[in-house]
């Protein structure tokens, strides 16, 4: 009788074993699963948010010591981020003490920078000025040139009325241009001109 009690305790223990380690392993297949694990977590806090009593339910002296559970969670939370915050500083400070300073180029200095921007408008100056002085050579070149034209074409002007003087000299006028000289400066009729003119044989 004692040998059959004992084997049925053992059987019942094994299978509790056995639905432990099935539930255990049903867990991990969850756990492995991020979209299942994720939704089992959901149920879990809707299950205790409806498990839970909610505080209008409870009796006033309940709802004070909820409130005063509340407070002490929110202290502590309070407690834990600033003490974390304290360390993530601290580390941070003793991170910065041990690492050795980094050693920057020197960049160029506030005088140096006035002295290369002074000196570059200087050079825009001197380009500018000496731009001026070539249009002012070149624009005197040009009046040069205007000048001895002008003195050429009156040259030649001379040159042609002392060649058409000659010309008239050597060559006297007939009866009929002589008239027709006379006439250009007054306003004749035709009919009156052809009086004037000498017939042609």
């Amino acid at each position: 009788m004692g040998k059959t009690k004992e084997n049925s305790s053992q059987k019942l223990e094994k299978r509790r074993e056995a639905k432990k380690m099935s539930m255990r392993r049903a867990r991990q297949k969850i756990r492995n699963d991020p979209i299942r694990y994720a939704e089992e977590k959901a149920k879990d806090r809707e299950r205790k948010r409806k498990s839970r009593p909610h505080i209008q339910d409870l009796s006033e002296r309940n709802q004070r010591k909820l409130r005063k559970e509340w407070k002490e969670r929110s202290k502590r939370y309070r407690q834990r981020k600033k003490a974390a915050k304290k360390d993530e500083e601290y580390k941070n400070n003793f991170l910065e003490s041990i690492t050795p300073p980094i050693l920057e180029e020197p960049g160029p200095s506030v005088k140096e920078i006035k002295k290369k921007t002074l000196t570059q408008q200087e050079r825009g100056k001197r380009i500018s000025r000496k731009n001026r002085d070539r249009m002012r050579k070149r624009v005197k070149e040009l009046e040069n040139l205007v000048t001895s034209l002008k003195r050429s074409v009156n040259k030649y002007k001379k040159q042609v009325s002392r060649a058409n003087q000659s010309h008239l000299t050597n060559n006297p006028q007939s009866p009929n241009a002589k008239v027709k000289n006379m006439l250009k400066k007054h306003s004749v009729p035709s009919t009156i001109k052809k009086k004037y003119f000498l017939p042609k044989f």
